[in-house]
């Protein structure tokens, strides 16, 4: 028996080596096959069906367990906030003694918040406890996740025989197109692929076949722990309102006026803005919520939208400045870039507003030279001359992108209440409906990827719209931000002089060559609660010789300034 064993156990053993030693070639002649395909050497087999099937079934996993790991961190942050409340509730505490105004209620807070707390650890937000929330919430999540390990594994396989298959073609191929001395040698080939193909086929129409079924399969693994979440979220919502909304009574009736006036200011800061350059561009909106509100708590400077830009170019290139064009599109109010090379009839532009509250704005996509087909300076004018919203019209825009030059556009209408909408045609980022809320800024990249000057920009502007209420002073103080420059701008452009404009909100007369760019102008838009819109535009140079520009300043004289003022049509 012994000696039986040992024999057993050696030819295991030797097995077990050429197994793994043919592992190991497989893996090595597929990673050529790999590199060959990579070179085009070897053709690969392209499965839409299942490129399609697997795309989606990716993308799902991704989110499942994104998912279920911030379904794990809630509870965490839900303790921590509590935990929070608890000792910001003891250090109001001792603020107040029983003898002062509002001593109850610091107390009475206290004790509220402690309860709160208290509740929160026992009940676990109106789900009993630690493992009810992991029963009904993170395992349904955890058992969807863990069909993904097999499925990977099933997926990976397909690939090797993808590639066993394809490898086997190639065989093939090169013995018909070279025969072999050993006449045999191409029918066992010609056997071999088949085998390889027949293998390939298999897993992969059970793939095919199973993986629309795993997406499916998440309905009854995500939406009980959808619902199951929500509804914790509003018991605990429900349970707060219930205990903090009894320390009304111990506030003295003055403070409902405080209360009004504090959300006033809120409102105020409640702005979203949009700064560009290629201007460097930025707009604000109020929340459209609030406009009712906002107008009737109000009777100084109030403005839903402000847009402040700077446009950057070569000073030698014609432009007309801001106007209102003839007709039939007198109710267009913009500059026109008159340069031959626009390759337009007319009024190609970079940024226009309407009377009846059409707007957008264009920057182009900083790039090594790529000349498209058409000009981007009719994406603005385009927009405006015609009655469309910006979802129509980048929807009409959409198979024409390759056709121009990286761009980015914002348009929309800035009647009370705005809405815009972002698109461009770089970096595969997609049209974006712009959110009250939130400050956006935009410069000659996209709009996720912001320049330093962007960030710089969005920080002032906002400092400055909370701070400021009169409309002169705003408009001045905005003309004043958009002249700051970065110290380190050379005179003389050099490659690091490109880099240091991002970070230069203002760029100075620089020298490119035998021609001069910098920041030619600045534009000020504000449209106030009744639409009242106020156009201000300054021309920063002036050409004094056949290509010598002279810049000018605030104040210099009234010619450095165009303005317009005019109600938008309801």
């Amino acid at each position: 028996y012994g000696h039986h064993g040992r024999i057993c156990a050696k030819y295991h053993n030797q097995w077990n080596i050429l197994f793994c030693s043919s592992g190991f070639k497989k893996n090595l002649n597929r990673a050529g096959t790999t590199l060959m395909q990579r070179t085009g050497i070897v053709d690969k087999t392209v499965d839409r069906e299942f490129d399609e099937e697997y795309e989606r079934y990716k993308t799902l996993e991704q989110k499942t367990e994104k998912l279920t790991k911030e379904a794990k961190g809630y509870l965490d942050s839900l303790r921590a906030m509590t935990n929070a409340q608890t000792r910001i509730a003891n250090t109001i505490h001792h603020f107040y003694d029983d003898s002062a105004p509002m001593g109850q209620c610091g107390i009475k807070y206290k004790e509220t918040v402690e309860k709160l707390d208290e509740e929160a650890k026992k009940d676990m937000v109106g789900i009993r406890d630690d493992a009810t929330y992991r029963t009904t919430i993170i395992e349904p999540l955890s058992r969807y996740c863990a069909y993904f390990p097999d499925i990977n594994e099933a997926i990976k396989r397909r690939q090797k025989k993808l590639l066993d298959y394809d490898a086997m073609r190639s065989k093939v191929r090169k013995l018909v197109d070279k025969p072999s001395e050993d006449a045999q040698r191409l029918p066992r080939a010609e056997q071999e692929a088949n085998m390889a193909r027949e293998v390939y086929e298999n897993i992969n129409s059970i793939l095919i076949s199973d993986l629309p079924k795993v997406i499916e399969l998440r309905v009854p693994y995500i939406d009980p722990s959808f619902e199951a979440l929500v509804k914790s979220q509003l018991q605990f919502c429900q349970t707060s309102y219930e205990h903090l909304e009894g320390l009304r009574q111990y506030f003295p009736p003055e403070s409902e006026k405080l209360d009004g006036r504090a959300e006033d200011q809120l409102l105020v800061r409640n702005v979203h803005s949009f700064l560009d350059d290629k201007s460097s561009f930025k707009i604000s909106l109020v929340c459209n919520i609030l406009h009712d509100i906002y107008k009737r708590a109000f009777t100084k400077l109030v403005q839903h939208s402000i847009f402040v830009g700077n446009r950057d170019e070569y000073l030698h290139r014609p432009t007309s400045r801001a106007h209102f064009w003839d007709a039939p599109h007198e109710h267009v109010l913009a500059g026109t870039d008159l340069d031959p090379s626009a390759t337009l009839k007319h009024d190609g532009t970079w940024l226009a507003i309407t009377k009846d509250g059409q707007f957008a704005a264009l920057t182009n996509y900083r790039e090594l030279q790529v000349q498209g087909r058409l000009s981007r300076g009719m994406l603005v004018r385009d927009f405006v001359t015609k009655k469309q919203s910006p979802e129509q019209y980048f929807d009409i825009l959409e198979p024409h992108k390759k056709e121009y030059s990286g761009f980015n556009l914002i348009c929309g209408h800035i009647n009370d209440p705005p809405s815009l909408m972002y698109g461009t045609n770089r970096e595969d980022q997609k049209d974006e409906k712009l959110q009250p809320g939130i400050i956006y800024g935009l410069s000659n990249s996209v709009l996720l990827n912001p320049w330093a000057k962007v960030n710089k920009g969005k920080e002032e502007f906002e400092t400055i719209v909370d701070s400021v209420e009169d409309k002169e002073v705003l408009i001045e103080k905005l003309f004043s931000m958009m002249r700051e420059s970065c110290p380190n701008l050379e005179k003389s452009v050099t490659p690091q002089t490109w880099e240091d404009i991002k970070s230069s909100i203002y760029v100075p007369k620089l020298s490119v060559g035998n021609l001069t760019y910098a920041t030619r102008t600045t534009t000020v838009i504000l449209v106030d609660m009744n639409d009242q819109v106020t156009f201000a535009e300054r021309e920063w140079f002036e050409r004094v010789g056949e290509a010598t520009y002279q810049e000018r300043h605030n104040g210099d004289n009234e010619d450095i300034q165009r303005r317009f003022e005019f109600t938008l049509d309801t």
